[in-house]
């Protein structure tokens, strides 16, 4: 099962959504977001399928968490796809700005314009010069390399 959030119109208020992530279908919308509304969500269901919930995929907001432990049986909370990738991608370019700063200083430029990259998730051959038989530079840069 999956729950989120969903924003419409700018200053209308949220609306709270729970996916049946196998069957990738919507199973419920309710207004707010809320621990009401995800107990609501829950509720909707009937009782033999909340008892088949293994699994509750979502961003990791308290109004979720608390709800969702409220109105289920034991499941495992699991963060949803999106905010895991976005919180790695913000890991990796905050290491990357940190780790640039004192290479600039010694006059190295290796990690400039290299953001998109490493948020795209470019192989390291990407990386590397074309016809170069060296090993890519920026994977031997001692943080960012290994944040990756």
């Amino acid at each position: 099962m999956g729950l989120d959030e969903q924003s419409f119109l700018r200053g209308q208020g949220d609306v709270s959504l729970m996916t049946d992530l196998d069957g990738r279908r919507m199973l419920e919308v309710v207004p707010d977001r809320s621990t009401v509304a995800c107990v609501k969500l829950r509720e909707a269901l009937p009782k033999e399928q909340r008892a088949k919930i293994v699994a509750a995929a979502m961003d990791m907001g308290a109004p979720f968490i608390i709800g969702t432990t409220k109105a289920v049986p034991p499941v495992d909370i699991v963060p949803d796809r999106f905010h895991v990738s976005k919180s790695l991608n913000e890991a990796v370019d905050k290491t990357r700005r940190e780790e640039s700063l004192p290479l600039a200083a010694k006059g190295d430029d290796t990690l400039k314009r290299t953001r998109f990259r490493w948020l795209l998730g470019q192989t390291p051959d990407a990386f590397a010069q074309p016809n170069a038989n060296r090993p890519c530079r920026l994977f031997q840069i001692q943080y960012v390399g290994a944040c990756w």
